[in-house]
């Protein structure tokens, strides 16, 4: 399956091919899946806009998960994430549940996680993980 980024944020059907979905240096993208299922959603980190783009790949609809596009910072935490702002988000992964993703901050130097199901976001307490801070990752 072709990720076709001309498809546009809330757009459906034919779009003039030189519209986009407006995801600026996509740094990361990672797939929502069952294991019998074909993937059904793209996220892609939009490193240059701050924020994470969602795709449903059986309609082409893109649309905004986390973070405003342009606004830089690390604020949101508790509220829904596309009202959050991120800070050049570069790594994404999704739990094995498929109901949380994580997203890596290279500005911030923070893990946030979206919960798929409430759409809030918050920051990952770096003293908890392995290592102690988020330069002792393993």
């Amino acid at each position: 399956y072709a990720f076709d980024a001309s498809m546009g944020e809330g757009l459906l059907g034919i779009v003039p091919r030189d519209y986009d979905a407006d995801i600026d240096f996509p740094y990361a993208m990672v797939t929502l899946q069952n294991a019998t299922e074909a993937p059904s959603t793209l996220f892609t980190a939009s490193y240059l806009h701050h924020r994470i783009r969602e795709t449903d790949l059986r309609t082409g609809l893109t649309t905004t998960l986390a973070g405003r596009r342009l606004e830089r910072g690390a604020s949101g935490d508790g509220g829904p994430a596309d009202e959050s702002l991120l800070d050049a988000p570069t790594g994404l992964a999704i739990d094995a549940a498929a109901r949380v993703l994580y997203i890596a901050e290279s500005g911030g130097g923070k893990v946030r996680k979206v919960d798929l199901g409430s759409r809030a976001i918050s920051t990952l307490d770096a003293s908890r993980l392995p290592g102690g801070g988020a330069y002792g990752l393993a």
